[in-house]
């Protein structure tokens, strides 16, 4: 999906500049190891060149874009080190959260209720998309 101009709120315009940019690395609009110029970016999000190239210095320090001098600016392209360095805190953050999320189910009813609610109503779309009356069956008798 192609970026369309910014709408501007109360962030600033190198703020706003800053996180579509960032939203269209991570969306794969751009892509790792393309090169990113400043008048191309500047027409695409309908903004002057100046706050593309702050916020592009302001990915730069996050090492999102890579920049080489005489060459210009380019979408960081990770190495298989970096990708499981990204991946083994994932999994520390996601076993941390884990925790909090059945800490907070535990404490709340009307979380545990919503759940219960949800959990329902997935259990009767499996059942009914599957048209297996065995499934059907099998899916009520483990409902709690």
């Amino acid at each position: 999906m192609a970026s369309g101009k910014i709408e501007n709120g109360k962030e600033t315009l190198v703020d706003t500049v800053y996180e579509q940019i960032r939203r269209d690395i991570v969306g794969h609009v751009l892509l790792p190891g393309q090169k990113l110029k400043t008048k191309e970016l500047s027409a695409r999000y309908g903004v002057s060149e100046t706050p593309v190239k702050l916020a592009l210095n302001r990915l730069c320090t996050e090492h999102v874009i890579d920049n080489y001098p005489r060459q210009g600016m380019k979408v960081h392209e990770f190495s298989p080190d970096e990708a499981g360095e990204i991946f083994d805190i994932r999994r520390m953050m996601d076993l941390y959260y884990t925790k909090e999320v059945i800490d907070t189910v535990a404490s709340n009813r009307i979380f545990q209720e919503e759940m219960r609610k949800n959990v329902e109503e997935h259990l009767e779309i499996v059942a009914e998309i599957s048209e297996n009356a065995s499934l059907e069956q099998y899916l009520e008798k483990i409902h709690v």
